[in-house]
């Protein structure tokens, strides 16, 4: 797999784990402890991949790329909120 594609790779997973964390914290304020229980399990196992890699190669790049996808993947979570609590907003 070429760099670019490796780099892609962990932005991706690092918007996926942001995205889980985020749905885990609201899984939690709704009391839904099984599916929050569940997203741990993932987040976890998703964080020790990507520690894993850092830890194999000492590559800097694959930490920056994870942040900034996990800066997306936060985003993502904020627009989602954002456009359900745009719609419920009356005159």
């Amino acid at each position: 797999m070429t760099l670019h594609w490796q780099l892609l790779l962990y932005a991706a997973v690092g918007c996926l784990e942001w995205f889980l964390a985020l749905r885990r914290t609201l899984a939690c304020a709704r009391g839904e402890r099984w599916l929050m229980a569940f997203l741990v399990l993932v987040e976890n196992l998703v964080a020790f991949f990507v520690l894993s890699a850092f830890i194999e190669k000492r590559d800097w790049l694959v930490v920056m790329f994870y942040s900034v996808g996990g800066a997306l993947g936060s985003l993502l979570v904020g627009v989602k909120k954002k456009e359900k609590s745009s719609g419920d907003v009356r005159d």
